[in-house]
């Protein structure tokens, strides 16, 4: 059985989905064949088994990630490695190729669809990045979008692996009623009905498109409310907008919020949306907080861009970019006319969540690491 190590600029307690689906898969390797390379942190952090912490990059040689090179090199002698992965395509994936190739040692890459397309853009980082995917035992992709991605860079569909992010076994918890009553009196919410999006405040997410929808649905629902759940540059802009059109008695942003506040604002919602866009910097590769909303049983609706429709996975609405405010106003009417509808549509998708787990999603990696020969 070969023991591997992952390099990966990504990881926690750095928040993203990216660290978060990095994080679940490590926590289910067999600990004596899965070692970790990560960043320092910025505060204290206690000893996890099996992660090192280093500086990954100096500003006083180039390539800035010369030091990522020799800390990994030292691990891989230490813990006597024989499989790399790298966490990312570049710089890491760099490394990687360069550890693997003086030392012998074949490897694997993760990729998640912008990193793939942005090198796709580049003359020179695409020729870096080909050459790492072509010399790579296997490419570890998150979706059949970033799959089809990764064909511009010439992989061959054969070394291409696909595994989804998915939930961690304890993501789901019970929030009683009373957590939900109070989070309501906090909010000033009463009875309303209440659309919620989770994600960072950038463009691309869509949540103008959302307030666009909510302008016209005030005046058939007057009860109804939008929380934006997260923090990020945008945030001034939608407040700008939220105070110009009047609406701030039908909108509450949050904030940077915990997992715990998370998934009390999953239980009190009627709707979750987030309806994204494909802009020339940023694709949804795939939409975890899709699944976290299912988890609990909600109808969900997203856009028709990345890897937005397999994460949804046929148990919610799909809306286009280009029509998506008056198709989030359709949707929302459809769902309140027919609760009865919805809440099956919710189960439904609650069951596939539950259905769907990291043991069965990890088996090509499982079988990897047991190979004897690569």
């Amino acid at each position: 059985m070969k023991k591997a190590l992952l390099i990966t600029m990504q990881y926690p307690p750095a928040n993203g989905g990216v660290e978060q689906y990095l994080h679940n898969i490590s926590s289910l390797m067999p600990k004596e064949k899965w070692v970790v390379l990560a960043p320092q942190s910025g505060h204290e952090m206690p000893t996890e088994s099996g992660v090192y912490r280093r500086n990954f990059f100096s500003s006083l040689m180039w390539p800035r990630w010369l030091p990522l090179v020799w800390a990994a090199y030292r691990i891989i002698k230490k813990e006597r490695i024989d499989y790399l992965i790298a966490g990312q395509l570049l710089p890491v994936g760099t490394a990687v190729h360069m550890l693997g190739t003086f030392l012998k040692i074949p490897y694997s890459v993760f990729t998640y669809g912008l990193d793939v397309m942005n090198a796709a853009k580049h003359g020179r980082k695409k020729k870096i990045a080909e050459t790492i995917l072509r010399q790579a035992h296997s490419v570890f992709t998150i979706s059949d979008f970033t799959k089809n991605e990764l064909a511009r860079l010439s992989v061959s569909p054969e070394r291409i692996v696909k595994i989804r992010p998915l939930l961690d076994s304890n993501f789901f918890r019970h929030v009683d009623d009373e957590k939900k009553e109070a989070l309501r009196k906090k909010m000033n919410l009463g009875t309303s009905r209440i659309l919620l999006t989770v994600s960072r405040l950038v463009e691309r997410k869509g949540h103008r498109f959302v307030l666009l929808a909510l302008q016209k649905l005030i005046k058939e629902f007057p009860e109804i409310h939008y929380i934006i759940a997260g923090d990020g540059p945008e945030r001034p802009n939608l407040e700008e907008y939220v105070l110009r059109e009047k609406l701030g008695e039908h909108v509450t942003f949050t904030g940077k919020i915990s997992e715990d506040e998370k998934r009390l604002l999953y239980s009190v919602c009627d709707i979750f949306v987030m309806t994204p866009i494909s802009d020339a910097h940023d694709v949804e590769g795939f939409g975890m907080v899709y699944l976290e909303a299912q988890a609990y049983g909600k109808p969900v609706i997203g856009t028709s861009v990345g890897g937005v429709e397999e994460a949804v996975g046929g148990y919610g609405f799909i809306v286009e970019p280009g029509r998506a405010p008056e198709e989030i106003c359709s949707c929302v009417r459809q769902i309140f006319a027919d609760p009865v509808r919805a809440e099956v549509l919710g189960k439904k998708a609650q069951e596939r969540i539950r259905s769907m787990n990291w043991d069965s999603e990890l088996i090509p990696l499982y079988r990897l690491i047991e190979r004897e020969h690569v």
